[in-house]
């Protein structure tokens, strides 16, 4: 099967071309020595004046014979997440051969959302029987530094799964990943970074209108620039997969359970410490 490029250029992906076509496209001045070419056999993004034969053809008139200066093919690299292209210097997300072709597509606020709230559910269900066992209660007065609390607490925790997994269960229910824009795992001190930036910038520390006005301003650059400022920030990039309609359905099921199940837990806890 021959070898197929794509090209990256002004955050779009374009191909795919076999090789005497990109040659044929360089000879004609249409690419640049550090345009971004994603070769198959290889798997990565790579700048095109590195790659063989296209790196000889760059400066030279003369039609340059592809299978002369073949470079042999390589196994793809072993890594878990395929790498991704880094991102423009003006900002914006590229996206790799094979994912969808809509830029957009990647902006997903709502599976986003989802995901983060399913994370809260799942760590406040647990957090308040723990609370309980330990002598450690609240009145209805305190809901509002309890949930404060909650999500201060929240972003070790999340920093550490994410380093360790390099997703947290509601994404991986979301079909979600974070990673470096290199394409590694975050490291911790990235993860703790982007975390407590998320807390902050997304959620505006949990204090009312505050936290309203945060997740506007998250949302409209999220749908503006493709990525979050927390994202951009620290580096680091949020690979999607589709999620579906069943799953999309259990989603919205699972979050009602946590919500409703943690608030019945806040309840029975201010009235037995009295309120």
């Amino acid at each position: 099967m021959a070898e197929t490029y794509f090209v990256a250029r002004d955050e779009k992906q374009i191909g795919p071309f076999t090789d005497d076509e990109l040659l044929r496209a360089i000879r004609e001045g249409r690419y640049e020595a550090d345009d971004l070419l994603w070769q198959d056999s290889v798997g990565d993004w790579r700048p095109l004046g590195e790659v063989g034969p296209f790196k000889h053809q760059f400066g030279s008139a003369e039609a340059v014979d592809a299978k002369q200066w073949a470079e042999p093919p390589s196994p793809p690299p072993i890594t878990e997440i395929p790498p991704v292209a880094p991102p423009p210097a003006h900002g914006g997300e590229l996206i790799r051969p094979g994912d969808s072709d809509s830029v957009i597509a990647q902006r997903r606020p709502i599976v986003r959302y989802a995901a983060r709230l399913i994370d809260m559910g799942i760590f406040i269900f647990i957090a308040i029987p723990i609370g309980s066992a330990l002598g450690l209660g609240f009145t209805s007065d305190s809901f509002l530094l309890v949930d404060m609390l909650m999500l201060a607490l929240l972003v070790p925790v999340e920093a550490l799964v994410l380093a360790q997994f390099g997703t947290t269960p509601g994404k991986a229910f979301m079909r979600m990943r974070v990673i470096r824009d290199d394409g590694q795992r975050l490291d911790i001190g990235t993860a703790m970074s982007r975390s407590a930036k998320v807390w902050l910038l997304g959620w505006g520390l949990g204090i009312p209108i505050v936290s309203v006005v945060t997740r506007i301003l998250a949302f409209a650059r999220l749908m503006s620039e493709g990525r979050t400022a927390w994202d951009t920030q620290c580096g680091t990039r949020v690979l999607h997969q589709p999620v579906g309609f069943v799953r999309g359905v259990l989603a919205v099921i699972l979050i009602f359970f946590l919500i409703g199940s943690s608030l019945g837990g806040m309840v029975e806890q201010a009235t037995r410490f009295g309120s």
